[in-house]
């Protein structure tokens, strides 16, 4: 009776504040050991996955398909090959037998700068050659010459060989025609039958011309006599040229030259040339003025050059009133250039 009794502990009587022990939850523990072997399912494909899938399977079909077109079918195979030829152009069906082999073949393909270039090389009167490809199965030709710039007279030993119509690269175009409204120019392959510095007589005069020296056209021009004229070394053995109407009768490089020189004349003296003879073993260009006399140049030196001395000396001698026959422009002394000319008796 005097001993008292052991209470019996009620949890929910007492409050603990504070941190307590941590409990170990058997049945937590448990939970957690059986999720983590627990085995994920298994995800279905998303929307955009199966979108690819598809656009991959249509990719597919229309590439074998285009396949199919492009190699056994007939769609893009080469049915027409014409030229379009421009307002007055001369027809030249010849180029079409270089592109007719091409019919019945793919146009997608077909090499067609390999023709092309064919072309230019058996035919260098061309100037441009183009092949257009129009699908599915057309190729359209357009071609363009270069233009014809002026009239030839080839003469060898005296005798005409031949006269024709040049283009612009020196090319035999036509023969045995002409155009007035063209230059005249003459080819001459033999040794000129003029008289040369070391055999010339009655000479009058010899103008000196100094070097980067600008005369007024009212200032004395300072004469040289006959013997201190430099004579030219002597021309070569003429060799005889043949007529291939393949190949040009004249440089692109000389002809343009010839051309523009005499322009260049008739423009800064107002002086119309009446013909120009281009004599080969020489190098030399003759021109023949409307006042009957003749203007010697040398084509390896330029006719800007050579028409300042002439400038020059006409403080000298009038050309527009002094009855001439030659001006011999192509000399170089050893005190300066020099303008020699002589009269007419």
């Amino acid at each position: 009776m005097f001993f008292s009794r052991k209470r019996r502990g009620n949890p929910q009587a007492h409050t603990r504040y504070g941190r307590g022990p941590l409990l170990t939850n058997n049945r937590s523990s448990g939970a957690r050991n059986r999720k983590s072997m627990t085995i994920s399912n298994v995800s279905m494909p998303s929307l955009t996955t199966i979108k690819r899938i598809l656009i991959g399977l249509v990719a597919c079909v229309i590439t074998g398909a285009g396949l199919y077109v492009f190699v056994f079918s007939s769609y893009f195979k080469i049915g027409n090959i014409y030229i379009q030829y421009d307002e007055l152009q001369n027809e030249n069906n010849s180029i079409l037998d270089y592109f007719n082999p091409l019919k019945g073949k793919n146009i997608l393909t077909t090499d067609t700068n390999t023709i092309v270039n064919q072309i230019h090389k058996d035919h260098p009167e061309l100037q441009q050659v183009t092949a257009k490809k129009i699908l599915p199965g057309t190729i359209q030709i357009h071609f363009s010459e270069f233009p014809i710039v002026a009239n030839i007279e080839q003469v060898v030993d005296g005798k005409t060989l031949g006269k024709m119509m040049v283009n612009a690269i020196g090319m035999p175009v036509y023969g045995n025609t002409e155009n007035p409204n063209l230059p005249y120019i003459k080819i001459i392959s033999e040794t000129p039958k003029v008289e040369t510095l070391a055999t010339m007589k009655n000479v009058d005069t010899a103008i000196t011309v100094p070097e980067n020296t600008v005369t007024p056209e009212k200032s004395e021009v300072p004469v040289a006599s006959a013997e201190q004229i430099t004579t030219p070394p002597e021309n070569p053995a003429p060799q005889t040229p043949t007529l291939d109407p393949t190949k040009p009768i004249l440089t692109a490089e000389t002809l343009n030259y010839i051309l523009k020189a005499t322009g260049y004349f008739e423009e800064k003296f107002g002086m119309k040339i009446m013909e120009t003879q281009f004599l080969i073993n020489a190098r030399e260009l003759h021109i023949k003025t409307e006042k009957y006399f003749t203007i010697w140049l040398d084509t390896q030196i330029s006719y800007e050059r050579q028409f300042l001395k002439l400038k020059k000396a006409m403080a000298t001698v009038d050309i527009y009133k002094v009855p001439l026959n030659y001006i011999d422009l192509r000399i170089t002394g050893t005190s300066g250039e020099k303008v020699i000319f002589k009269r007419k008796k």
